[in-house]
């Protein structure tokens, strides 16, 4: 009893290794021949709210071998159908018996010129607000009703992943509404159409490229005004107009007066006013002597007036 426990735990423990990616270990059991294991695999992921659209065409693709397998070819290319329906460009891979492939090849004759499932999105204009905006999405096409909703997800700057969702009635232009209670003046956002589970099976956008969108009334970004601890004192230097230095009056210069030929004039010259100066010393001489000999006392008494 004991054996066979521990049997059933080293057979559970590498599904449970691999419970990350189910649909991975789905088309493994299938390489091992395990058809039993990976179709019940297989529908694990289909229902699955948490498959992802990788994980969902992965598992159509092993559902469709694996009724291959065991001869029944109308489920396996309705499988393959909706395979392509995904993917429309999907190879199978080349590990794949050929005796399974022209089952693959019926599916790609019966999908040709058919529309997949795509979604797509318009980023709009700039709005007055972001508070019950209707965003519209396109469902070109809905083959096999894969789509049952498509959701808008949606987060602002720093803040947590909120979601808003439709469903879906028909192909065509989707509107889905932002809540009425929003208070935010920019998101990012993506859209994802889902399975009747909620699964994804396509998106618009995704989490790591998304749509951005701000209202038109959004704040612009101003830089911070930095304002340094201490003032800033530039020194200035303002001269003392009452220490302005006075220059002397310029020395009054006569001018020469020439005569005709370009010379001097005679009482200019240098010899005339020596010979003046010779006559004024010998009068003041004989003037000296004159009086020094009316003098009683015979002394001469000379005085000098300056004016």
């Amino acid at each position: 009893m004991v054996t066979r426990w521990l049997v059933v735990v080293i057979l559970a423990f590498p599904l449970a290794a691999s419970a990350e990616d189910p649909a991975q270990e789905a088309y493994r059991l299938y390489t091992d021949m395990k058809y039993s294991q990976a179709l019940k695999l297989v529908n694990q992921v289909l229902r699955s709210p948490k498959a992802l659209p990788q994980q969902i065409k992965t598992a159509y693709q092993t559902q469709g071998l694996c009724f291959a397998v065991r001869g029944k070819s109308k489920q396996a290319v309705g499988a393959f159908r909706r395979l392509l329906a995904l993917d429309p460009a999907h190879k199978l891979p080349s590990s794949v018996s050929p005796k399974f492939r022209p089952l693959f090849v019926k599916a790609q004759n019966l999908s040709a010129g058919k529309a997949g499932l795509v979604l797509s999105h318009q980023l709009p204009g700039p709005p007055k607000a972001l508070a019950g905006l209707a965003l519209k999405v396109d469902l070109k096409a809905n083959p096999f009703k894969l789509a049952q909703a498509v959701r808008l997800l949606y987060w602002t700057p720093g803040g947590k992943r909120q979601w808003s969702g439709v469903k879906v009635k028909r192909a065509g232009a989707l509107i889905v509404k932002l809540p009425g209670t929003l208070n935010a003046s920019e998101i990012d956002y993506y859209f994802e159409a889902t399975n009747k589970f909620g699964g994804v099976l396509v998106q618009a956008g995704s989490r790591d490229k998304p749509f951005k969108l701000k209202s038109a009334a959004a704040p612009l970004a101003v830089a911070p005004l930095v304002v340094p601890k201490k003032p800033l004192v530039t020194k200035v230097e303002i001269p003392d107009v009452t220490k302005t230095a006075v220059l002397p009056p310029a020395k009054e210069t006569r001018p020469v007066k020439e005569d005709e030929n370009g010379a001097a004039a005679w009482y200019q010259t240098w010899w005339f006013w020596t010979s003046v100066g010779v006559v004024v010393a010998g009068v003041a001489t004989g003037v000296a002597l004159g009086v020094t000999a009316d003098s009683p006392s015979g002394d001469i008494e000379y005085r000098i007036y300056l004016r």
